[in-house]
């Protein structure tokens, strides 16, 4: 599913980032228990089901408290899945939660898989999907 990545930004140039997330180091207690890809501002494609964090700069520039907020790739996009968290307060339960968004499947996720695909292919080569189907 292609997405589009926008960086969060806040006063006093400070900005967020986001990461495709494939496993969690139980091990780490900051930002390295996260592993995967950071993501690019634009586009980039990620299968759908698959789980994003970001680090979302809030408050002001001398009581910075950023936010890790937990996001599932679905067919529509980015579809936030969790509140968010205290980035330093409440590391170790963004952690966990993001370690049980992996563990848990989206139920649709091939289904809407082999969808998107079918309407892409559609697209590509011009023809109705009754006919790929």
């Amino acid at each position: 599913m292609r997405i589009t990545y926008q960086k969060p930004t806040a006063s006093g140039r400070r900005t967020g980032w986001a990461k495709h997330v494939t496993g969690v180091d139980q091990t780490k207690t900051n930002g390295y228990a996260f592993e995967g890809e950071f993501l690019d501002v634009g586009e980039s494609d990620l299968p759908l089901g698959a789980i994003v964090v970001e680090q979302y700069p809030t408050g002001s520039v001398r009581n910075g408290n950023p936010e890790g907020r937990i996001y599932r790739v679905t067919d529509e996009g980015l579809r936030e899945i969790d509140e968010g968290y205290h980035w330093r307060e409440q590391f170790l339960s963004l952690r966990d939660a993001v370690a049980k968004a992996l563990s848990t499947t989206d139920p649709d996720a091939e289904r809407k898989a082999a969808i998107a695909e079918i309407k892409r292919l559609s697209e590509e080569y011009d023809i109705g999907m009754a006919d790929l189907l």
